[in-house]
């Protein structure tokens, strides 16, 4: 079985890239460093210091 790698980064993570994306073929999926760090970011209150 083929599979599609696509690498995610900022300005895919949207529900109409990641949908186009997995329409075309897309199986599986690289995030970049960047997209964790903003998860991260969003996901835990800030303590005033990076």
């Amino acid at each position: 079985m083929t599979k599609i790698v696509g690498t995610l980064g900022p300005k895919s993570m949207s529900v109409e890239v990641l949908s186009q994306c997995l329409m075309a073929g897309m199986s599986t999926s690289i995030l970049e460093k960047a997209i964790w760090w903003n998860f991260l970011m969003d996901q835990t209150p800030h303590s005033g210091f990076v």
